[in-house]
């Protein structure tokens, strides 16, 4: 078997793997997302924006000081294992820059309620309305979180990382 090396690593990603030349298979690369997003002291409203080898929620945010609160239907509920595209209410003590480290997520779909849902984000920005949008409900329909002002704010797109507030007239 002869190693064989990838070419550069394209921006914002880490080469995990070599390809190796044989006789019978090439096996290649696996480029994953590596990106640092800013954590704030307290609360974050927050998702994972890549596909990771685990998603339980000790293994994704290690630092954190309270459960990964998503809010299904009427109430919150406590989520040990985590889930692409959801949004989560996570607590930490200390502002931190925290790397994602995965497979980039380009699309995902996500199961929706009439009326507001949690929603979290992909690996790259999307813009609201490329959501379903005969679904959204008009007006203000998405919010973010800001953590410095702490309170909502209306947006038009999905930042990854972030989690928001989105209503959908129906599911």
């Amino acid at each position: 078997v002869q190693l064989g090396q990838v070419g550069s690593n394209p921006p914002g990603y880490d080469q995990k793997a070599v390809v190796f030349y044989s006789s019978s298979a090439v096996i290649k690369a696996v480029y994953k997302a590596v990106d640092n997003y800013a954590l704030s002291t307290g609360w974050n409203f927050v998702s994972v924006p890549v596909g990771v080898s685990s998603y339980l929620k000790a293994s994704v945010w290690t630092n954190a000081t309270s459960p990964a609160w998503h809010f299904q239907g009427t109430n919150y509920v406590a989520k040990d294992t985590l889930a692409a595209g959801a949004g989560y209410w996570v607590k930490f003590s200390a502002a931190q820059n925290y790397p994602y480290v995965g497979a980039a997520i380009p699309a995902e779909t996500v199961s929706v309620n009439a009326g507001w849902n949690m929603v979290g984000s992909i690996t790259n920005p999307l813009v609201v309305s490329k959501i379903m949008g005969d679904t959204i409900t008009a007006g203000p329909f998405a919010y973010g979180w800001n953590g410095y002002r702490h309170g909502y704010w209306p947006t038009d797109s999905i930042r990854p990382g972030q989690a928001y507030w989105i209503k959908f007239s129906s599911a």
